[in-house]
């Protein structure tokens, strides 16, 4: 069971700061952080704070973009594999870069 997108924008105001906060401490472990670097060396440009959001909604569970079927003790190594090999822009499976971005 999730959260619908509808829910998430009835929280009252301390609800969304909560998960703001939530966020803004969200720590890239170091393994994932040398695609971002990458992905920044090419010249792309994401703040960080969109990346620590990025990797909060893929290791979170509720809610979150991990599917029921991934175990616990391999959220973030899926994590990173999403960060690394993100979908193409037209959504014909995984680009072999970091260029398509984080979430798409």
């Amino acid at each position: 069971m999730g959260v619908d997108i509808e829910d998430l924008l009835d929280l009252d105001r301390e609800a969304k700061e909560k998960i703001l906060e939530s966020v803004k401490n969200t720590e890239i472990p170091k393994r994932a952080k040398k695609y971002i670097e990458r992905y920044e060396d090419i010249g792309g440009e994401r703040s960080r704070f969109l990346w620590r959001w990025g990797w909060d909604l893929l290791t979170a569970r509720e809610p979150g973009f991990v599917l029921s079927t991934v175990s616990n003790d391999m959220t973030e190594e899926v994590a990173q594999v999403k960060i690394a090999h993100p979908p193409t822009a037209k959504g014909r499976g995984h680009a072999h870069s970091v260029r398509g971005g984080l979430i798409c």
